[in-house]
């Protein structure tokens, strides 16, 4: 796949996501996913699957809006806003993704973020 593939298949990913709809993940990540976070921690395919559903269920209104991509070789590095009610408090998320493609999924996600308040 080319670059502008890889940037299509993160936009139907995170379109997913904005609807719940995981059973895609099998579909976009590969069987060796990883997810590499700020804090050096790591988790696989299921992993990051429990973490969205964990998200779902404490911030069911959470949407996620891309801003912009860059895509060079079988990467893609972009940044993205979410949103959404945490505790009956609006909440505003800025991440940074790095994304890696192979045989047309995702490998491998390295993401930093800030809360803003």
């Amino acid at each position: 796949m080319g670059t502008e593939e890889n940037k299509a298949l993160l936009r139907l990913w995170w379109d997913a996501f904005n609807s719940h709809n995981l059973t895609v993940i099998e579909k976009y990540f590969s069987d060796n996913f990883v997810r590499y976070a700020h804090d050096g921690q790591t988790m696989d395919r299921e992993g990051y699957r429990n973490m969205c559903e964990w998200i779902f269920e404490v911030t069911p209104d959470t949407k996620f809006i891309v801003d912009d991509m860059v895509a060079e070789g079988d990467k893609v590095a972009f940044r993205m806003t979410g949103s959404g009610t945490y505790n009956n408090k609006p909440s505003v998320i800025k991440e940074a993704y790095f994304a890696r493609f192979d045989n047309g999924k995702i490998v491998e996600f390295h993401n930093i973020f800030h809360i803003l308040d």
